[in-house]
């Protein structure tokens, strides 16, 4: 497309940011002022590349595994040069909290999952996950729930399984694989404990197994 090459994965983060564009627009706009934005198991960070691009004022964080994080970090730097990244320090945590006033003075901010509890309250413009909370355990899911109500301020994405293929753990046989036996025992999004502080203003069925929503954090 116009002398570019384009793969499954980049027309599926074009869909998402239109979307998340979209759900802004009952906020005032997504372009409007600095934002913090995390991105919750986002791999090499193909999704934040295109954030960055509609908001450059914006401070994009992912999270993900370490290992991930240096293919992340990488391709974060090729696509844009000069970038300011902060491969995280103990040092920056003040108070036993990452302040967010820190955060806004970097382009992009790679950091492991254990450290998402650092962000101060309600400092989180926008969440996102995309396929990966419906495939973890239920004890990585009730952490994300927790920091997904603590810590989000205006608005959370979220395109993920709608449930568990079965409620009953099946042994592993011969013929499964060690993720085909976690998808089948994993909760979905219709499991993941959200408070009652959200608003929907968008959800729908994907035309596979997939729920999108849209949610906006109503001030208690």
């Amino acid at each position: 497309y116009k002398g570019q090459r384009l793969n499954e994965r980049t027309l599926r983060h074009a869909y998402y940011t239109n979307q998340i564009l979209e759900a802004y627009k009952y906020v005032g706009g997504y372009s409007a002022g600095d934002k913090l934005v995390v991105d919750i198991g986002g791999a090499y960070g193909g999704l934040l590349r295109y954030l960055k691009y509609y908001n450059s004022r914006s401070t994009c964080i992912l999270i993900e595994l370490p290992e991930v994080l240096y293919l992340a970090d990488y391709y974060l730097t090729r696509s844009f040069p000069g970038s300011k990244i902060l491969r995280f320090s103990k040092d920056l945590i003040s108070n036993g909290s990452l302040r967010k006033e820190v955060l806004l003075g970097y382009d992009f901010v790679l950091l492991t999952p254990s450290l998402i509890q650092y962000f101060e309250n309600a400092s989180v413009d926008l969440m996102i996950n995309t396929t990966s909370l419906g495939e973890m355990t239920v004890k990585m899911q009730n952490y994300y729930a927790s920091m997904v109500n603590s810590k989000t301020k205006t608005l959370f994405y979220s395109v993920n399984r709608f449930s568990s293929a079965t409620d009953t753990f099946k042994p592993w046989s011969s013929k499964q694989s060690v993720n085909d036996t976690l998808f089948d025992t994993s909760p979905g999004i219709n499991q993941f404990n959200l408070d009652e502080n959200w608003v929907p203003i968008s959800i729908k069925n994907t035309k596979t197994y997939h729920l999108e929503q849209a949610l906006l954090r109503r001030l208690s």
